[in-house]
């Protein structure tokens, strides 16, 4: 009886201890597996640094080697660049100059001199919005905003005024007849306004 008794206790502990030993086993697998992981996370965001510098510098690198230069530099961005005329859309009487010039490399056009005689001389746009609200037609602002366009050889983002009504319009400018006449098309949504203005030889 005293032997069956010693044989289950022995065999009982070096259970007990095979539990022991498949438990720290488990777990040690663990760990390393954990510790490769780890190292390979830290791996690849080394990597991944590695990249992220290597294409700014690439990208630093391309942007120095393209000549940079104002717009206001640039023949062609500053062609239309001057004072026009404006006409009637139907008589084709004329209207007013305009000046078109360009600051810190954004397009402006300006009403310089009213030409219409049926419009007074100190007459004020009662129809435009915000800060140009009641402001002088001569030195109102009608066009802003335009940013040149390298790829499409072009000026964009541009809007104009029209101070009749108030409505500010997208605008879109097409040189004709060797830069002496110009196309100003206003949109609005689906639809658009042209009209073509000549350069004016007034000083």
């Amino acid at each position: 009886m005293k032997l069956w008794l010693v044989i289950l206790t022995v065999r009982s502990r070096l259970c007990g201890w095979g539990v022991v030993l498949v438990l720290l086993s488990t777990w040690g697998g663990y760990v390393r597996a954990l510790d490769v992981a780890q190292g390979g996370r830290a791996l690849g965001d080394v990597s991944d640094a590695r990249d992220t510098r290597a294409r700014a510098v690439s990208a630093a690198q391309a942007s120095a080697s393209r000549p940079q230069s104002d717009p206001a530099e640039r023949g062609a961005a500053t062609q239309l660049v001057g004072l026009w005329t404006t006409h009637d859309d139907e008589t084709q009487s004329p209207m007013a100059l305009v000046r078109l010039s360009v600051e810190a490399g954004r397009l402006h056009g300006r009403i310089e001199k009213i030409l219409d005689p049926l419009v007074k001389p100190h007459e004020r746009c009662g129809a435009c919005p915000g800060e140009r609200h009641n402001a002088s037609l001569v030195g109102l602002e009608i066009i802003r905003t335009g940013v040149w366009d390298d790829e499409r050889r072009q000026w964009s983002d541009a809007f104009i005024l029209d101070p009749e009504n108030g409505q500010e319009y997208r605008l879109g400018l097409t040189l004709m007849n060797g830069a002496q006449s110009l196309q100003v098309r206003g949109f609005w949504g689906i639809f658009w306004r042209n009209q073509v203005w000549t350069r004016s030889t007034a000083p």
